[in-house]
């Protein structure tokens, strides 16, 4: 299996991810076929997919609490033991993109945009084109996407996990690593990170729903937000926001907000109101979200707008806008992928910038860690223009390369 790492179940299954990066996230998976103990709570059809514990002659049963489990090396020695045990990972320092895609376009282009945005990163496989992207970071908020076609692709995070050696329970053969994980450096992801990817996500295909991990909070806060004092601003700034508002409104054709696929067009909109200044003045978030509130969507909380307005207000700050977004498709178009490339730029607002230096955009500049080109090309993903690349492309830096990626 040529560029290909397989689970070959060895008799020790967890030794290989013992090391000090994954062992206190470590945790045993009940393998898909398995008799469960009298009264247990596990769902025969979750059989694979969740933790659990062997209590000797083939009984399993679940594992209570394990989202705060932190593995010891006596768990290893104990988890080797158990028959066709599956190993899991929580991601709670891991985060992974869950890439839960039947359309196998649709899956490439979600990964494609992943390892450029994000940097590239080892890709399990159990039941293709459905794939996992490992990356690591801090502790973060799950956010899901389902589109209308029932596909979707996931950000698993704090109180999650998943399945990283082991048996897949529905096609029976063992789960598949591009690359070792355990051999690999993963590239380090963010919160500000994932909340434009998956903004671009939901543009690849119509969404039937969202989730950011945040209903609860936006609920909570319902009650705690009160409506900016708009009279100490000026009234130049005022009318910009007004104006701009008036606008998009006419651009769709008078039409009010509503629920479905409104994320996209309130992020949108919440970032140009946060570029207008006047009298040396800018619109705060809460402002802005005020605004938003009284002239175009007065029918929404005020938390979930002013949702929208904080996370553009933390990407200006962070200089991560879209002054140029094209930008930072220059290395994908160089790689022989125009068409995937277009469709997810049309999916970008240039209008929707800021004064952010391009450069903040690219995954390997100042980053964790920087991607050789070996490495690069192993992922399909275009490499630093070395001098070795152009000798290799026959000086003509621009003609497409073979990907060499497998997707099965």
């Amino acid at each position: 299996m040529s560029g290909t790492i397989a689970n070959q179940r060895p008799g020790k299954p967890f030794s290989k991810w013992a090391n000090p990066h994954f062992l206190p996230d470590l945790l045993p998976v009940i393998p898909p076929v398995a008799n469960l103990s009298v009264g247990s709570k596990v769902a025969p059809e979750m059989l694979g997919k969740v933790p659990g514990q062997y209590l000797g002659n083939d009984i399993w049963c679940g594992f209570a609490k394990f989202t705060q489990h932190v593995a010891t090396e006596a768990d290893i020695v104990e988890w080797n033991t158990w028959p066709d045990v599956g190993v899991g990972l929580l991601a709670r320092n891991h985060p992974a993109i869950d890439i839960d895609v039947t359309d196998p376009e649709l899956a490439d282009a979600i990964r494609d945009f992943a390892f450029i945005w994000f940097g590239p990163a080892p890709v399990r496989t159990g039941n293709a084109p459905k794939r996992l992207l490992l990356y690591r970071g801090a502790p973060m908020k799950k956010r899901r996407i389902v589109f209308e076609s029932g596909d979707a692709v996931e950000i698993l995070g704090e109180g999650q996990h998943f399945v990283i050696d082991g048996i897949h329970p529905k096609t029976g053969q063992p789960y598949v690593w591009d690359l070792d994980p355990t051999q690999e450096e993963l590239f380090e992801i963010t919160e500000a990170q994932v909340d434009l990817f998956m903004e671009v996500c939901a543009a690849l295909r119509p969404v039937k729903s969202k989730s950011d991990g945040r209903a609860t909070e936006r609920r909570e806060a319902d009650a705690k937000v009160v409506a900016a004092d708009l009279n100490n601003l000026p009234e130049a700034l005022l009318a910009l926001a007004r104006d701009d508002i008036a606008r998009e409104l006419q651009r769709h054709g008078g039409r009010p907000i509503v629920l479905e696929g409104s994320d996209d067009r309130a992020y949108r909109l919440a970032a140009r109101l946060g570029d207008f200044t006047a009298d040396g003045r800018r619109l705060d978030p809460l402002a802005a979200a005020t605004l938003l509130h009284r002239h175009w969507a007065p029918h929404f909380d005020l938390s979930w707008l002013l949702a929208k307005t904080e996370s553009a207000d933390k990407h200006r700050q962070n200089d991560a806008g879209w002054d140029n977004p094209a930008a930072i498709f220059d290395p994908y178009l160089a790689a022989g992928r125009e068409r995937q490339a277009q469709a997810i730029l049309a999916t970008l607002d240039p209008t929707a910038g800021t004064e952010a230096q391009i450069e903040a955009l690219r995954p390997y500049n100042g980053r964790s860690r920087a991607a050789s080109p070996v490495r690069a090309r192993d992922r399909g993903v275009p490499p630093a223009d070395t001098g070795q690349e152009r000798e290799r492309l026959g000086n003509d830096p621009g003609r497409p390369r073979e990907d060499t990626r497998r997707s099965d």
